[in-house]
């Protein structure tokens, strides 16, 4: 709810790019994070997310789905899918 009301806040201000890299930041990195991440990995880069000493990206493209991140696909070649 902090992000949201921060988002819309920045919005209002016509600020919508730097909303925009909030919500990549603090709400998709940091959950890949949580989730996915190692406990060496969580403990290096989230605390410094949260201080801001680190504002983190994302960058993902695949052939035939480009920046759309709902239509890439994986498959693992041992098994062949």
């Amino acid at each position: 709810m902090h992000s949201l009301l921060i988002i819309e806040e920045l919005s209002r201000l016509n600020l919508a790019a730097i909303a925009t890299g909030l919500i990549v930041h603090a709400e998709i990195v940091a959950h890949y994070l949580l989730r996915h991440g190692s406990d060496a990995q969580k403990r290096t880069w989230l605390p410094r997310m949260a201080t801001g000493d680190t504002v983190s990206a994302i960058a993902m493209t695949e052939p035939g789905a480009g920046s759309d991140l709902q239509n890439i696909r994986t498959f693992c070649p041992s098994r062949g899918r």
